[in-house]
């Protein structure tokens, strides 16, 4: 913190650290499309748009994770919490088929998985890939603004 770095690079920085192990893996996994495409005829679409929706989905619960950290003091409460927190997104559908009408909508609204599976399935919407990156800004946003409290 006596450094003269701005606090927006400090939470970049974080944030494209946090991702060279998701992007390092994705890159790997990549070699199976290569080699699938060398010797098949695959359907690009579902492919290009699943390692989409995996980098999106990483930077986002990465986003939450920098968040939480920003947040707390401990790195054992930030680990628990941030896991916790990314849990609830994914499973929190579950929970939203189990409420009245207008509340099973927005509570699924807010799930990883409903967002995630149209780029599983090949299927690219606009809303699922504003989803992701409002949670990534939101996110970075706030964790600047956390790291700038302090």
């Amino acid at each position: 913190m006596t450094s003269p770095v701005a606090e927006i690079e400090i939470v970049l920085a974080k944030f494209i650290a946090g991702l060279t192990i998701p992007l390092l893996i994705l890159g790997l996994t990549g070699s199976y499309a290569i080699v699938l495409g060398i010797y098949g005829e695959p359907d690009w679409g579902p492919i290009y748009s699943g390692f989409l929706g995996l980098l999106l989905l990483a930077a986002a619960l990465t986003a939450i994770g920098l968040l939480v950290s920003g947040l707390t003091s401990n790195q054992i409460v930030a680990a628990v919490v941030a896991m916790g927190t990314g849990i609830l997104l994914w499973m929190i559908d579950t929970l939203g088929y189990l409420l009245p009408d207008p509340f099973d909508a927005i509570i699924t609204h807010l799930s990883l998985v409903a967002h995630f599976t149209p780029f599983a399935t090949g299927a690219l919407f606009l809303s699922d890939v504003g989803f992701f990156l409002t949670i990534v800004l939101a996110g970075l946003f706030l964790s600047v603004r956390a790291l700038a409290r302090r």
